[in-house]
């Protein structure tokens, strides 16, 4: 009785730790985007990950200049 409740409890936390490395390997890529998404243009592809500032003219660009969707 007291083993099975043991397995469970392993298992159950090896989930748990195995859903939580899957979810954080989700998340970096959809983090490394929006924070990108704030980077000056030819700051885009750099290799530090935090940029050094940060700018609205991306957003301004896309909502503003009508040549991007024809």
């Amino acid at each position: 009785m007291k083993n099975a409740r043991i397995r469970r409890r392993v298992s159950a936390v090896a989930l748990n730790a195995l859903l939580a490395v899957l979810a954080v390997l989700w998340l970096v890529p959809v983090f490394w985007l929006i924070v990108s998404s704030f980077r000056a243009e030819q700051g885009a592809y750099t290799p530090y990950l935090w940029p050094k500032a940060f700018t609205f003219d991306n957003y301004i660009r896309l909502f503003t200049d009508r040549r991007l969707f024809d």
